[in-house]
């Protein structure tokens, strides 16, 4: 077709692209070539509208607020629950940022993680907990004669006593029991990633205590225990706390000599072992080396940390006043009872914080942590009424009202209890009065065979006086 300018000559479709858009002809020219050859051009305006709303829903997306609904993804159906676990696991890893961690589904069984040494304690290995839970689980009995013996039998303890308090901690690990049998490397990568978040919050809490042990012991007013490395057994002060409580005489006829004795490298040095209890676990008021158990766990240094872990600092300041910080632990997963675990893993933390070493560390010197956590939990789980009674001791403390240095004691009488018992006595008085009085009326009535004017007059006054007696407040106090 020629064109419309230049007569007898075909238009180049690319001079098309090039014509003024001010020449009308040529525009129209353009569009048409343009539709007939090419797709027509995206329109800006759509373009940029649409990757506007794209760009705030991946802006909502990336920067999520840390609520409850916010942290995990909306709930599974229950038929897909066991398939939304498996993935959750296969998605663990204990590097991941918090956005990571929500993406991928995870950030729920983080903070499941975060709670494992609270609620049972350090010196836990996982692997080892996990495979031998399930391939145990449904074959303990009560009646088993490990249990019955007594003896810490690694395996079957972490079986029998630690893997059902990790089902309970851990989302859906008692569902996924069955599957993660026939997947054993997926059992350890969640071993991994329990090992390593646990460890992180235990950190958190170490850095916690470590800061605030000298307030608590009562020894702020010693500068040179503020170099944690100068602690332990390297002065007297922290070194009594640190001492066997058995051996306390023989540590207060000399400190010096105890302590240098200790820190000695030679055979014939006082060697300080986990199984041998500081005397920081004990309230030295009620301790009785007759009955060690008594005023084992209860002491004040023991039970203000608790707080301070669970309940957070201001459960343990002398003024009262609302501190800034995070959340206590208590408050984020809603805990409202103390557990023997918990109690031993904050006994843990308090040697440490009192010990010379500057890093965490399993053992120090003679002394090891895992027979520290595995003699002190023996000895509690094996009398269970004591268990319980400690538990209790501990949570009305921590999450009741009652004082630290307060004992359960007797009620004492108040002006409202008084003024009920008062109340009963003057109810049961006029009572008795009434009850008298009818009775002097009956025998006037039956005193004669017969009716006379006499007798009328004379039990007349008696009811009246009776009913005046009591209107006229004559039997009231």
């Amino acid at each position: 077709m020629p064109s419309p300018l230049y007569p007898g000559t075909k238009p180049k479709p690319k001079k098309q692209y090039q014509t003024p858009p001010s020449d009308p002809e040529s525009t129209d020219s353009s569009s048409r070539s343009h539709s007939a050859s090419l797709p027509p051009p995206k329109k800006k305006t759509k373009k940029k509208g649409k990757s506007k709303h794209q760009q705030e829903n991946s802006e909502e997306d990336s920067e999520p607020v840390e609520t409850p609904d916010a942290s995990t993804k909306k709930r599974p159906r229950r038929g897909d629950r066991e398939t939304s676990d498996v993935r959750a696991y296969k998605a663990l890893d204990s590097r991941a940022k918090y956005a990571t961690r929500v993406a991928n589904n995870f950030q729920h069984l983080y903070m499941d993680a975060r709670l494992l040494p609270r609620v049972i304690g350090t010196y836990i290995d996982y692997d080892l907990v996990l495979r031998e839970g399930l391939a145990k689980e449904g074959e303990l009995r009560d009646d088993d004669a490990e249990r019955e013996a007594g003896a810490w039998v690694r395996p079957y303890w972490d079986a029998w006593i630690i893997f059902p308090r990790v089902q309970q901690t851990f989302t859906g690990l008692a569902e996924q029991s069955q599957y993660l049998r026939g997947h054993p490397s997926l059992v350890t990568r969640i071993a991994t990633f329990m090992n390593a978040v646990a460890g992180k919050a235990r950190s958190d809490d170490v850095g916690r205590v470590k800061k605030a042990i000298l307030e608590l012991a009562g020894l702020n007013h010693v500068p040179l225990l503020a170099q944690k490395t100068n602690r332990g057994f390297k002065h007297p002060a922290t070194g009594r706390l640190l001492c066997p409580v058995i051996l306390l005489d023989k540590f207060d006829e000399d400190p010096e000599e105890f302590c240098r004795n200790v820190c000695d490298l030679s055979e014939k040095r006082t060697r300080i072992e986990g199984e041998n209890w500081p005397a920081f676990l004990y309230d030295m008021k009620k301790y009785d080396p007759d009955n060690l158990r008594s005023g084992l766990m209860r002491s004040r240094l023991l039970l203000n940390t608790y707080k301070l872990i669970y309940t957070g600092p201001t459960s343990v300041s002398e003024d009262g006043n609302k501190l800034k910080g995070k959340l206590p632990v208590a408050s984020v997963y809603g805990l409202k009872k103390a557990t023997i675990f918990g109690i031993i893993y904050v006994a843990s933390l308090v040697r440490f914080a009192l010990n010379s070493q500057s890093e965490w560390d399993d053992n120090d010197a003679d002394f090891k942590g895992e027979e520290f956590f595995h003699s002190l939990m023996i000895a509690v789980v094996g009398d269970g009424d004591w268990e319980e009674e400690l538990a209790e001791w501990y949570t009305r403390r921590v999450y009741g009202n009652t004082r630290v240095d307060e004992e359960p004691a007797e009620k004492q009488p108040t002006a409202y209890s008084l003024m009920l018992a008062q109340d009963a006595a003057r109810k049961k008085r006029v009572a008795q009065a009434c009850a008298a009085a009818r009775a002097a009326q009956g025998d006037a009535s039956d005193g004669g065979n017969g009716w006379s004017p006499a007798e009328e007059s004379h039990s007349e006054p008696v009811q009246s006086g009776a009913e005046g007696a009591l209107g006229n407040g004559i039997f009231e106090d």
